[in-house]
């Protein structure tokens, strides 16, 4: 028989790590320095970090914890295929956060933070007895990162030190560690304060399309639309879902469920109340508030909340499914597929709001997998499969496939012998294979808009070698790290080796200067922009796209010195500009990304 879905990305977790393979260990080293320039024994080296190859922000994290000696060198084992933040801390100080790490890296920490200017407090976690204990969790709000536990004393803990200017993103998880609340808040020295929102009881009642109640319906909550983006490329790589399981409705298709809000939201409303009820058989629906009242995806009114329950109707809608077959075109057991999409209702006063929701499922001893209760309006949907171990001796890549499902209503046939895959051999700048590259494809046409168009990777093993097997059609390749880039449209048909040079990114020198023309050594490049001038050259067009992202991302590593010097390299690419903003408190400017002979000097203004 084959195996129901399971919805959204909270069970995806668990049946995703059972899939991933063994990883090797690598002896990472280096030193902890104080303020001083001095050795600093006894420092706390923490690495937290997400294994690869990553299913977008399903991956586990990888928690290591090391002690300097006396002479303040620490030595951990780190994931061969994995990306780490690292922090250090001391008695009273901690070192900035350093982002990227990758095992075999030569770390050096400076420990001259004071752990009193870094705190987070967060008030609300004792409402919350039943899903106790609480775990808090904190990113930069930057691209390609991951969020790091913090230790809390009471409702307080220190954490490890954002680049000046970036916001952080906290995430409050139950004892089981699904996501019960996220924010995204200022940093500030010192100690920075959020508030748990207290659980609010919601009534509710699930109906089918003639009126009969629906029992065992499953409702969730979404519990991340206060991040601040749409962007799919800003999500924290290791946070497990969007939405949260908050119950099932019982024989008469009610509910009372808890959720995080400030004021009772049949009352006063709610920014943090959008649920989600599923049944295999029906069509998903979403209900709830998000500023606005909204019913069955569409705008709702008061007298619709009559009866003090928040009503739901449930379509008839058949499932989805299809069959996996291997290379030898037997069925394909344990494959953990993922289906991913964007639902969209509109508002008044907005063109129209939208979540995206993914569903799990795995295959049976026949191959066979179904996904049941997808919402009518699921659009833009894509699926990634994991797929089983590879025998003895074959390659660890080619372990994951992605299609575009278009049509939900027609079984799809996975044959791995008419699945064509994609080789990449890519060699950095330095024309040695790029071990340590990120490598992402994304299906055409890419615009860099959409939700749904969340950035595939592919690991690339110590040869610069790496594989997924792809739906046939035009998929579009970025390769990059600090040093160089490549990007690539190509045309999938049948199995294919591609090979690739990064080149060098282009770079622009300066200084940044105050308006006394002081040194502005605490500015930060905020944000990229990217403008191109061929909107019909799809081809162009995605290049701009993912490279506005690899730009964003390199420019939130880059800082100033403390001359306010600074060297920002880029990707360029033929008829698109691009334009980053430099902010300091209560200054700003923007500078174009054009690689300059002379060094070019940027004064803030207010």
């Amino acid at each position: 028989m084959p195996h129901r879905t399971t919805p959204f990305l909270v069970t995806a977790l668990a049946l995703l790590v059972s899939a991933m393979p063994a990883q090797q260990r690598l002896a990472t080293a280096g030193r902890v320095l104080d303020g001083a320039g001095q050795p600093l024994a006894g420092a706390t080296v923490t690495f937290v970090g997400v294994a690869l190859p990553r299913v977008d922000s399903l991956a586990p994290s990888d928690r290591v914890v090391a002690t300097t000696d006396d002479k303040g060198r620490f030595r951990v084992e780190l994931l061969g295929f994995a990306d780490y933040v690292a922090w250090a801390t001391g008695a009273d100080h901690a070192s900035a956060l350093v982002m990227d790490v990758r095992a075999g890296t030569g770390l050096e920490f400076v420990v001259a933070t004071p752990l009193a200017n870094r705190v987070l407090r967060v008030d609300g976690l004792d409402a919350w007895p039943e899903l106790a204990p609480l775990t808090v969790e904190v990113a930069p709000a930057l691209p390609f990162v991951h969020a790091v536990p913090l230790v809390f004393d009471g409702d307080v803990a220190p954490m490890p030190a954002p680049p000046p200017g970036v916001d952080l993103l906290v995430f409050v998880r139950d004892r089981t560690g699904a996501v019960l609340f996220a924010c995204r808040q200022k940093a500030t020295p010192g100690e920075t304060r959020i508030v748990l929102p207290p659980p609010q009881n919601v009534a509710l009642r699930v109906r089918d399309a003639a009126g009969a109640p629906v029992a065992d319906a499953t409702l969730r909550l979404q519990v991340a639309h206060r991040l601040g983006s749409n962007s799919p490329w800003d999500f924290p790589e290791n946070v497990p879902g969007c939405w949260r399981d908050v119950g099932t409705t019982g024989a008469d298709g009610s509910a009372v469920v808890r959720i995080p809000a400030a004021k009772d939201p049949f009352e006063f409303g709610s920014l943090d109340g959008l649920l989600c009820a599923a049944k295999p058989g029906h069509a998903a629906t979403i209900s709830g508030w998000n500023g606005d009242l909204v019913i069955d995806g569409k705008l709702g009114s008061r007298p619709q909340l009559a009866a003090g329950e928040l009503p739901f109707t449930l379509q008839p809608r058949a499932s989805f499914g299809g069959r996996v077959r291997g290379a030898d075109g037997e069925p394909l057991a344990n494959v953990v597929l993922r289906l991913d999409g964007v639902i969209t209702f509109v508002l008044p006063g907005i063109v129209a709001k939208g979540c995206t929701l993914s569903f799990v499922a795995r295959s049976g001893a026949d191959g066979a997998f179904t996904f049941g209760g997808l919402p009518a309006e699921l659009q833009r949907t894509r699926l990634v499969a994991s797929l089983p171990e590879s025998p003895a001796g074959a390659p660890r890549n080619g372990r994951s496939l992605a299609w575009n499902v278009a049509a939900l209503g027609q079984p799809l046939d996975l044959d791995l012998r008419t699945v064509p895959l994609l080789t990449l051999r890519v060699l950095g700048t330095d024309g040695g294979p790029a071990r340590h590259a990120r490598v992402s494809l994304m299906p055409m046409p890419v615009s860099g808009r959409h939700q749904a168009e969340r950035p595939l990777p592919i690991v690339l093993d110590a040869q610069g070698e790496g594989q997924l097997r792809l739906q046939p059609g035009k998929w579009f390749v970025s390769v990059f790290d600090r040093a160089g880039a490549v990007l690539r449209l190509v045309e999938v048909a049948r199995d294919e080796v591609l090979d690739l040079r990064m080149q060098d990114h282009a770079v622009v020198r300066g200084s940044l200067r105050r308006p006394d023309l002081s040194p502005a050594t605490d500015a930060v490049f905020a944000d990229v922009f990217g403008q191109g001038t061929n909107a019909r050259d799809e081809a162009a067009v995605a290049a701009g796209a993912c490279a506005t992202q690899l730009n964003r991302w390199l420019a939130s590593r880059t800082s100033p010195s403390t001359e306010g010097a600074f060297v920002l390299p880029f990707v360029a690419v033929p008829g698109f500009t691009f334009i980053t903003q430099v902010s300091s408190p209560g200054l700003v400017a923007r500078l174009k990304l054009a690689a300059t002979d002379e060094p070019v000097e940027v004064t803030l203004r207010r």
